[in-house]
């Protein structure tokens, strides 16, 4: 059957709230050009998407975790893809990670490999091993 897909966008920059929703509406406008004014209803968006601001208060490496968790309370979810704002992934990427995913599983398609600096006994995340 269809798979309806709910994006959602947790921003933990305060400062760029104002772009991350002028993306956001910019992605809503385009699936509504390219649907056609006939099914122009948010019900009828091949991908509904939200918003959400962190408060600060969070460490914004877990901000995507504890929101799927708070989801999880309320909606049905069938996935979790998250999807970091300076990846780049192929055309397929969604199709692909559907495709290999199996019931009780995680699917993952790209990983770094830290390996700890013997001086300060730190992981370098920007010297990674791959």
């Amino acid at each position: 059957g269809d798979r309806h897909i709910h994006l959602h966008i947790v921003n933990n920059n305060l400062m760029e709230n104002e772009a991350v929703e002028d993306a956001a509406d910019h992605l809503k406008m385009w699936q509504i050009e390219n649907m056609g004014p006939d099914k122009s209803s948010h019900s009828h968006f091949p991908m509904k998407v939200t918003t959400t601001h962190s408060t600060g208060k969070m460490n914004h490496n877990f901000a995507r975790f504890v929101h799927v968790e708070k989801l999880r309370h309320t909606t049905p979810l069938d996935h979790v893809i998250f999807l970091d704002d300076d990846q780049y992934v192929p055309e397929n990427f969604l199709s692909s990670l559907l495709t290999d995913h199996r019931p009780k599983g995680m699917t993952t398609w790209y990983g770094k490999i830290f390996q700890q600096d013997d001086a300060t006994e730190i992981a370098n995340y920007w010297d990674p091993v791959y």
